[in-house]
């Protein structure tokens, strides 16, 4: 038996009094400062407050149950975390995970979200029939509401922006499966106003949401839920009043949220739910939305009200929906040990078991970059010589007279000096025409160099032949290659310009 207390049932739009607005959480101070005019005001102010200031579901974290417990004969542990959303509210969350001892695997994932008027406890109601299908459950106290931060309620339209944050911090995780959202009431609005924003959404679960904000206040305004009947011809004026007093406090617009419009974008598998006798929200905007709705949809209509708990052959309806949807048993959730880094990590944010998590890559591993080639120096008999790294061809063998002939020959035509004179060792200022001239000179050594080498390659020939020692040769091509008394000068000579 899951050992998780089924939570009271509770409004998820309750009627507000003047007295009723202590009970919304708010101080003395505060009730007097916002209780103020004539009946007409405080009829508008009790809408408002039906709005965006319900009473807070408060409740102890006892009341969530043992870390570890059974649930349809599965294992499961529950891990309880705190987000901060990007609008700076801390959320009260816990994730209610199966265990799987057998292998490592992605487990499917349900954010549960509640009414306005409630609390994560609300998700107590389905956690046995998801856990016991292998399929794990997020829920939280949505801003303003349970244990969670936050003054006001929005109806969805800032809880829409919350939910991105709490998907993108499931989605960290590398045990992640498919995402599902179930969401009642405000929390169906809140998942049809995010569901067009992430097309990688498994399925959804809408319960009794409202095709239109100004629709349904409209219809409260003259509904019996008000303490203080709003005449008909004063309904536009009143909705005016809350639609600027939504503003300045809860910093949305009624107008803005109209789910119908948002459902014509979304494509992820839908099931719309909706009790027969629910005189809140009426079953007519659950129905124009799946209208609306451009992906697979279903609509599954049961006994009760707006406030009814929904019963096992509600839940087991929708668990089966999202088996179909996220097509659990044909589709491969393994993860290989492949994909596993080799340091081991505890993934605190699901279910605090040690695993090996595979480490984050935004693209394959490269090879490491190959070396360069050393460039290659062919003599005219296509004999290949490495060059050093100055870059200087290597030292032939050249004996005797010959190498002093050679030394003599070099000294007159001053070509000792390297053959190539890199740029960078002008000065920008000396304009185009010395550019030209160094070129020129450059192209000129260049022809005495290749003079030098042909007749380097006919002396060592020639000393090969005679069978003399190569060892006499170093000295006499290395000074013939740039490393001379005169090639130093020249050296001193470029410097100073």
């Amino acid at each position: 038996q899951l050992p998780i207390p089924r939570p009271s049932t509770s409004p998820a739009f309750p009627m507000l009094d003047r007295g009723g607005l202590r009970g919304a959480g708010l101080s003395e101070d505060e009730e007097d400062d916002e209780v103020e005019g004539d009946s007409s005001i405080l009829a508008a102010l009790s809408l408002w407050n039906l709005l965006i200031r319900p009473p807070r579901a408060w409740y102890d974290v006892s009341q969530l149950g043992p870390r570890e417990f059974v649930a349809g004969g599965v294992r499961a542990v529950r891990r309880d975390v705190r987000l901060k959303t990007p609008r700076g509210v801390r959320l009260e969350c816990s994730h209610f995970v199966p265990r799987h001892e057998e292998s490592l695997q992605k487990c499917p994932v349900i954010v549960y979200l509640h009414g306005n008027s409630s609390s994560r406890l609300e998700a107590a109601t389905v956690a046995e029939a998801l856990i016991a299908q292998g399929i794990s459950l997020f829920c939280y106290d949505a801003s303003g509401c349970g244990l969670s931060e936050g003054k006001y309620v929005s109806l969805g339209w800032h809880e829409a922006q919350d939910l991105a944050a709490v998907i993108a911090h499931l989605r960290q995780s590398p045990f992640c499966g498919p995402v599902g959202l179930w969401g009642r009431s405000m929390g169906a609005v809140t998942a049809l106003l995010y569901a067009d924003k992430d097309p990688c959404l498994g399925a959804i679960c809408v319960d009794s949401p409202f095709a239109s904000l100004r629709r349904l206040s409209l219809e409260l305004a003259s509904s019996s839920r008000i303490p203080i009947a709003v005449p008909a011809f004063v309904v536009g004026m009143a909705l005016a009043f809350v639609r600027m007093r939504v503003q300045a406090l809860a910093d949305f617009d009624i107008d803005d949220i109209m789910p119908a419009e948002n459902a014509a974008r979304s494509f992820a598998p839908a099931l719309f739910m909706h009790a027969r006798s629910d005189d809140f929200i009426l079953p007519a905007h659950s129905r124009d939305i799946y209208d609306a709705y451009a992906g697979d949809k279903q609509y599954y209509t049961m006994d009760g009200d707006h406030n009814s708990e929904r019963g096992a052959k509600v839940v087991n309806h929708a668990v089966a929906f999202f088996r179909r949807a996220f097509r659990l048993g044909e589709v491969d959730l393994g993860i290989t040990p492949e994909t596993l880094d080799e340091v081991p990590s505890v993934p605190a944010e699901f279910d605090g078991v040690s695993r090996k998590v595979p480490a984050p890559r935004c693209c394959p591993p490269q090879p490491p970059p190959t070396p360069p080639t050393p460039p290659v120096w062919t003599w005219d008999d296509d004999r290949p010589a490495t060059l050093p790294a100055a870059c200087v061809p290597a030292p032939r063998s050249i004996t005797g007279d010959q190498g002093a002939s050679l030394m003599h020959l070099e000294e007159l035509l001053d070509i000792r000096e390297p053959i190539w004179t890199p740029m960078t060792a002008l000065v920008s200022e000396e304009g185009e025409e010395k550019q030209e001239q160094h070129w020129q000179e450059e192209e000129v050594k260049q022809q005495r160099a290749e003079g030098m080498k042909r007749m380097c390659h006919q002396g060592t020939v020639a000393a090969a032949a005679k069978g003399e020692e190569a060892s006499k040769c170093a000295g006499a091509s290395a000074a013939g290659l740039g490393f001379g008394p005169a090639a130093r000068r020249g050296q001193r000579k470029l410097g100073g310009a």
